[in-house]
């Protein structure tokens, strides 16, 4: 028996599994906000999220860009300037985003912002 996409949406939420819950609501999009109703409240978060990002004209980020963040995260935290500065050539892009603020450690966010590569406003 086929298990209904918003019966596995509510059950990964229960598992605590919310990237797979992401990524079933991303797919399924159009379904699942028809059928809103029937998502559990953490679900209903998630789908809230992930409408008001493409309201944003925001996309959310991929497996590769929070691997990027990691290794800014890991030479700022060994104070490795030199690596982090030829590491970032090329992924301006990546840190426009609003969300890749939230990934980024302290040492990351201090040493990106002396670069010029973010602005002040990052918390």
């Amino acid at each position: 028996m086929k298990k209904n996409v918003i019966e596995t949406i509510n059950e990964k939420t229960e598992e605590l599994d919310f990237s797979s819950a992401r990524k079933y609501i991303e797919v399924n999009l159009t379904e699942v906000t028809d059928q809103k109703h029937k998502l559990s409240r953490n679900a209903r978060g998630i789908l809230e999220h992930i409408l008001n990002q493409r309201e944003k004209g925001e996309e959310s980020l991929t497996r590769e860009e929070i691997g990027e963040i990691q290794v800014v995260n890991t030479y700022a935290r060994r104070f490795d300037v030199r690596a982090l500065k030829m590491f970032l050539k090329g992924k301006e892009k990546l840190f426009l985003k609003s969300e890749t603020r939230g990934y980024l450690n302290n040492d990351a966010k201090t040493l990106l912002l002396s670069l010029g590569v973010v602005e002040k406003d990052i918390s």
